[in-house]
């Protein structure tokens, strides 16, 4: 899987949101779900920014075509990614959420500190 397949994913991701904006739901939860399969392919850990937008996205596309379960397990995993990201560690849930969040602000305020 080479550059083709990144930017394939790309352009199907923004088919889906211009469907999506159409209100062609379907067609949208479609494209997302490829260009979500093309980027697990060729994205790896290190990149995951590049994913957790299209798991939102196909999470919009599911909750307006009344898929609720799946809706929410996009949704749920889209934002496991970017606190993973933040954090630096995998995330399992909000409870694991608001412990690494307070110690980030922990670090920040050590960081203020030792400007000051």
């Amino acid at each position: 899987y080479g550059r083709e397949h990144v930017l394939l994913s790309e352009v199907l991701n923004e088919i889906g949101v211009t469907r999506f904006k159409n209100g062609e739901y379907m067609v949208a939860k479609h494209s997302f779900t490829e260009a979500l399969r093309l980027m697990r392919l060729t994205h790896t850990e290190d990149n995951k920014s590049a994913i957790f937008p299209t798991l939102n996205h196909l999470g919009h596309a599911l909750y307006k075509n009344n898929e609720l379960k799946q809706a929410a397990e996009m949704y749920i995993e889209s934002f496991n990614m970017q606190v993973s990201i933040v954090t630096g560690d995998a995330n399992d849930g909000l409870k694991e959420f608001g412990t690494k969040l307070n110690t980030i602000k922990e670090r920040i305020a050590s960081m203020e500190q030792k400007e000051d």
